[in-house]
């Protein structure tokens, strides 16, 4: 009798595999990491951002709860849009750019409250669109599971650093701005995932 291999050697080899000849993995990190990175570096900085712009703390922290009761909902709502509708790709476009429009309304004092609500759609549809990637582009449901798992630890690892290094961005230069540019460019490198 000849022993089968168990599901955990066939996924340590799905790891292997996944590691050595998977590009579009290590683009699924960095697109997962930038998203997480925004994310973070916004919940954690919006609420000090805006009170730089002259806003008091009780407005601050308006702004951050308008965060977060529009990224809610849309976080539910995204991934039936996509069921309905199709697009997946187009959709993550559309949330990259009202993160975008957001940004570039922050950078420029003014709309706060127009901002937050463009960064709330944004972030609210990146994560479960981002969530959806690997079982979309992956060929086999043991790669999807094991793309997911990479994809999600690396991304975090790497989104982790977001808000330290936009915070340092903003202690060296003495001011948002620098700081909201490298934001800018966590978001067009998603853009190199479309």
């Amino acid at each position: 009798m000849v022993a089968q291999p168990s599901y955990g050697m066939f996924r340590c080899f799905s790891i292997i595999q996944a590691l050595c000849f998977g590009l579009s993995l290590y683009l699924f990190m960095l697109f997962f990491g930038c998203m997480a990175a925004i994310f973070y570096s916004i919940t954690a900085w919006l609420a000090p951002l805006v009170q730089s712009m002259g806003m008091s703390h009780s407005q601050s922290g308006l702004i951050l709860t308008l965060f977060t009761a529009i990224q809610i909902p849309v976080s539910f709502l995204m991934p039936v849009l996509v069921s309905k509708i199709g697009g997946g790709k187009t959709w993550l476009l559309v949330c990259s750019l009202s993160e975008l429009i957001g940004i570039s309304l922050l950078m420029g004092h003014s709309l706060p409250w127009i901002a937050t609500i463009f960064l709330g759609i944004g972030a609210g549809g990146l994560f479960p669109l981002a969530l959806l990637i690997p079982i979309e582009e992956a060929n086999s449901e043991e790669e999807a599971t094991s793309w997911s798992a990479m994809m999600q630890f690396g991304g975090f690892m790497f989104g982790s650093i977001g808000p330290m290094l936009f915070g340092l961005t903003a202690d060296v230069f003495d001011n948002f701005t620098p700081a909201l540019i490298v934001i800018m460019d966590y978001i067009f490198n998603d853009f190199y995932y479309f």
